[in-house]
């Protein structure tokens, strides 16, 4: 199948957007993307824009990928999550060597998920590694036929492992205050056996060079570092909350304005004005550096640590514009967003949760930067 071109993939998410918004309610109560809306990101050829033509991927940028995830973001925070963690794990999973790849894509309709963080071992053995522990957070579990998991290894790099999910014991530990619908479950392995090829060096993705650079010479998204990237992956959904928010905040003022006027009206329009500009510049953010960092990709020009680390402190502050803008907007609500009902409440705890992720946290997004800068510098 010919790649789809991305005017074609925005318009398909786009025309998701209201059809996700309807079912979120029952995503967030059932603790589950529904069957169909994965179904429906399928058909809209969603699910592969990030992997090589070679796996029948559309390869589009990563801004691309980053923009359709913000816009799914406004219509559902959990589906656009799972969206977002299926998506750029097939892209870490093409990052694999050949074998491995032509094992896990022997069923092309293959969606993978992932724990990047080392929560369990790998023993060296015979032929491969055998890996136990107990892997958290694996947001889309639901539906991935594979996992990626990231693993400690005594006296040697860490790796990651390709795992069949069948192969994992999953516990249903996920009763949370947001994001309810990601199913992001947790998932045991004891002892399993994981083939060489089923393995690479974790710090081949950090640093562009894993073995699917060889496998796929014309991929661009190869050879990129993943922490050049990833703040436009999961960061998107908290900007595309923020959008949704302002966007019922907007609606809510024009009602207001026709109504007598209350004592707080001036405070509550200079709220409203602070949190349009924070969703502006949390939009900027991500499209304008988004864009960059794919450019730089293009031109195979060098990518430092600083160059990273600046991209993991743009990423950061967009959320933190996003979280505030919603903020802002929940507390010119009133107590309305109180109720069940009210897309706020679930807006706010999904942005909540989101926001709760590590790898998005200010303080150690600019530290990681002032070392970056420091060591460059020599000063």
């Amino acid at each position: 199948m010919a790649p789809r071109p991305t005017n074609e993939l925005m318009e398909n998410a786009r025309r998701l957007v209201p059809v996700f918004r309807e079912r979120s309610p029952r995503t967030d109560s059932e603790r589950k993307v529904p069957a169909e809306s994965i179904a429906e990101l399928r058909t809209a050829g969603l699910l592969d824009v990030l992997l090589p033509r070679a796996l029948g991927g559309s390869e589009v940028d990563f801004s691309v990928f980053s923009a359709i995830t913000r816009l799914l973001a406004t219509g559902c925070g959990s589906t656009a999550w799972v969206y977002a963690i299926l998506t750029e794990t097939a892209w870490m999973a093409a990052l694999f060597p050949q074998k491995a790849q032509e094992e896990a894509w022997e069923d092309r309709s293959a969606l993978f998920c992932a724990s990047v963080v080392p929560y369990g071992k790998a023993r060296k053995v015979d032929g491969g590694y055998r890996i136990s522990g107990r892997w958290q957070y694996l947001s889309g579990s639901d539906y991935a036929t594979w996992v990626v998991l990231h693993a400690a290894v005594e006296g040697e790099d860490s790796i990651g492992t390709l795992v069949p999910r069948s192969e994992l014991r999953m516990i249903d530990d996920w009763q949370v205050l947001g994001l309810a619908g990601t199913g992001s479950k947790a998932g045991a392995a004891e002892d399993v056996f994981v083939p060489a090829w089923r393995t690479l060096r974790w710090s081949s993705m950090l640093e562009g060079t894993a073995p699917g650079r060889a496998v796929h010479p014309d991929y661009v998204l190869a050879r990129a570092p993943r922490h050049f990237v990833t703040p436009f992956s999961l960061n998107p959904v908290i900007v595309g909350l923020a959008t949704r928010a302002l966007e019922l905040a907007t609606e809510s003022l024009r009602k207001q304005a026709s109504a007598p006027p209350q004592p707080d009206w001036p405070a509550i329009q200079s709220k409203f004005a602070e949190a349009t500009l924070d969703v502006e510049m949390a939009n900027l953010i991500m499209s304008a550096y988004g864009q960059r960092n794919d450019e730089v990709l293009r031109s195979g020009a060098r990518i430092s640590e600083q160059d990273i680390a600046l991209t993991r402190i743009r990423g950061s502050r967009a959320v933190i514009l996003a979280r505030q803008a919603i903020e802002k907007i929940v507390a010119i609500s009133g107590s309305k967003f109180l109720y069940d009902a009210n897309p706020l409440q679930l807006i706010l705890r999904d942005a909540t949760a989101a926001a709760s992720h590590r790898s998005m946290a200010w303080e150690l997004t600019a530290l990681g930067y002032c070392s970056a800068l420091l060591g460059k510098t020599g000063s």
